[in-house]
């Protein structure tokens, strides 16, 4: 049984790996502002991309993306203009994409899902 922390870690290494397989370019992870924290960020082509990682090791509390509710979309929205003001990204396209990772009971990949521009309301 792994701690939380590191099932975090050991999920945002799996997202990360599978968005590099995926062609984003990671740019920073676990950015602190005093707001909140993104996972990662990444760019996908000239998009900027923030990234919420969401892991679960049973469905006993819904699926890893059910997991991102109205509250944590508009703290996203909000960290992700945060970063961007403070990047001088302002004026670039972005968007929130959510990695939704379960695990067995063994801690392996069951199931791992980008769902792009997951989180909508801004522009």
């Amino acid at each position: 049984m792994r701690s939380n922390s590191q099932l975090g870690k050991l999920g945002e290494d799996l997202a990360v790996q599978m968005l590099e397989a995926h062609g984003y370019l990671i740019h920073d992870r676990n950015w602190r502002c005093r707001i909140g924290e993104i996972d990662v960020i990444a760019q996908e082509g000239d998009v900027w991309v923030v990234i919420e990682v969401k892991l679960r090791t049973s469905y006993q509390f819904g699926s890893p993306e059910e997991a991102v509710g109205v509250a944590k979309q508009n703290r996203l929205l909000k960290l992700g203009q945060a970063y961007a003001s403070e990047k001088d990204l302002l004026d670039r396209e972005w968007r929130i994409d959510v990695v939704a990772i379960l695990l067995t009971t063994s801690n392996k990949v069951e199931r791992i899902q980008i769902f792009r521009d997951a989180v909508r309301g801004y522009d």
